[in-house]
């Protein structure tokens, strides 16, 4: 098994078990690589030894090989024009980060089985379809209906979408994922421990009667937590506002574009 094929097994359990909207629906980019499947936390699971390799095969999954992603043209050709070159760009994902792109119900049947899920990841299909590929005619005879004009408006959008848009400073998607056991033991290392302890009085903590800004959930009230009970989310870091690394509370710059960090 490859790279490519354990990063996509990874990803389907990761959805199924934190983010089950995903089966069927699209997600951004930016969401692939820092909530779904960041490296840090399941490089045990993928079996991936470093981090260029793993940018290899998320590269891979989102210029369309393996047939396991629905994705926009210009991403698939860019992407695949930079994996042919002799020294590719591993990192150059991250300026599709707005970008939007969905699991391919086909790739889902063929990695479950056949099952009761197979008519309605038939069905997902053709409707999905319509969205990322609207000028594929469909075939003679096909007994799919038509496209809702929804479709063609949403593809629309997307479509419009350009590279400067992911480099905009909007705020990181709200996680939906749930902490996989290779992130609570890296919450619970040493170096987890050493971050959470070294925050001041200053740094962002949840106080009673306070939500999670991550998945929205309520917090113990009267109490400080450092991690949701809900999520398992850390909640003593900060994440950079143009690009959603996670910061250290007293970084003030981001170590991956260098923008400043306002203090809390």
């Amino acid at each position: 098994m490859s790279d490519l094929d354990r990063l996509f097994r990874r990803l389907v359990f990761n959805i199924r078990h934190g983010a089950p909207q995903y089966l069927g629906q699209p997600f951004e980019v930016a969401e692939l690589y820092q909530r779904l499947v960041p490296y840090r936390h399941n490089r045990r699971e993928l079996e991936i030894d470093t981090n260029d390799d793993y940018e290899q095969a998320l590269c891979q999954l989102l210029a369309g090989e393996g047939g396991y992603l629905l994705t926009e043209e210009v991403m698939r050709e860019t992407l695949r024009q930079e994996l042919s070159s002799p020294n590719p760009h591993t990192g150059i994902f991250r300026e599709f980060a707005a970008t939007r792109v969905q699991l391919a119900p086909e790739a889902l049947a063929r990695l479950e089985g056949a099952g009761a899920g197979g008519s309605s990841a038939a069905a997902a299909a053709s409707s999905v379809s319509a969205v990322f590929a609207p000028a594929r005619p469909a075939p003679a005879g096909a007994g799919a209906s038509a496209p809702t004009a929804a479709a063609p408006a949403a593809s629309a959008g997307w479509a419009t979408r350009s590279v400067s848009a992911a480099r905009q400073a909007d705020p990181p998607p709200r996680s939906a994922t749930a902490p996989s056991a290779s992130h609570n033991a890296t919450a619970g290392s040493p170096g987890g421990g050493t971050q959470a302890s070294g925050a001041g009085a200053g740094a962002p903590h949840a106080s009673g009667g306070s939500t999670c800004r991550y998945c929205g959930g309520a917090l113990p009230a009267g109490r400080r937590a450092l991690f949701c009970p809900n999520c398992g989310q850390n909640l003593m870091v900060q994440r950079c506002p143009a690009c959603g690394t996670e910061l250290e509370i007293n970084w003030k710059f981001c170590i991956t574009c260098g923008r400043g960090i306002a203090s809390t």
